[in-house]
């Protein structure tokens, strides 16, 4: 049987913001995020909405003026196509729930977790797209101390892992430093995959023990081992 997947905010996330175990800075930027994604799917939602009106129209037009077509043949037509109307709009409403729900599960949990943030990370604020705005969807500060390293056969990328410290997104690159001898210098790395302590791939991750995929790890300058340090400024 098939099955429809309808995307949902992450459940760490939720037990996270409901016993308040994330920073504000986090919340800004997760708000900021969920509002960027919610714009841009419902943008693609009204696209999708004129193409459907157009497509109709023109069907029917087609249609309801053949050489062919009768008085009858007509009224059945006319029924038709007000049946195809009510389905096409029933599938936009429906699909515009979906694209509310990751909003909404957000704005439940900061209302039982940072009831105080809710006017300023609320649902209002997500889906009118003041969050969305560059001052605030540029990625926050991130650190993690590395407490362990796996190097991978067959491939020069290397996985660290440690505990996150604010927020970081798969493609986001990170500075490395050894803070026992900064004389080493620093290294600059993609992370390529995250995953969770339950061995779950997410996009992105925020105060909590992960492990990173480096991208070419094995090749920077300086060494890899733990008690060394990953950081990324403010973009």
């Amino acid at each position: 049987m098939a099955r429809i997947h309808i995307e949902s905010l992450s459940k760490e996330y939720q037990r996270k913001l409901c016993e308040r175990k994330l920073k504000a800075q986090t919340i800004e930027s997760l708000a900021a995020s969920i509002s960027k994604k919610y714009l841009q799917k419902k943008r693609a939602l009204k696209k999708a909405a004129l193409l459907c009106v157009f497509i109709t129209l023109l069907l029917a037009v087609m249609t309801f003026f053949a050489p062919t077509a009768s008085a009858g043949s007509r009224d059945a037509f006319l029924f038709s196509f007000f049946i195809v109307i009510f389905i096409e709009v029933l599938i936009l409403l429906l699909t515009y729930a979906v694209i509310c729900r990751i909003p909404r599960q957000f704005s439940k949990c900061l209302k039982t977790g940072y009831p105080e943030l809710g006017i300023k990370y609320g649902y209002e604020q997500i889906v009118s797209g003041s969050l969305a705005e560059p001052k605030c969807s540029r990625q926050l500060p991130f650190s993690m101390g590395i407490e362990d390293i796996f190097r991978l056969k067959d491939s020069d990328d290397i996985v660290v892992v440690g505990f996150v410290h604010g927020l970081i997104r798969k493609g986001s690159a990170v500075h490395i430093i050894d803070k026992n001898d900064p004389s080493k210098g620093h290294g600059v790395a993609v992370v390529t995959a995250i995953e969770l302590a339950n061995k779950k791939r997410v996009l992105e991750v925020a105060d909590c023990v992960a492990a990173l995929r480096l991208k070419d790890g094995n090749k920077i300058k300086i060494n890899l081992v733990p008690g060394m340090y990953l950081y990324r400024d403010v973009e």
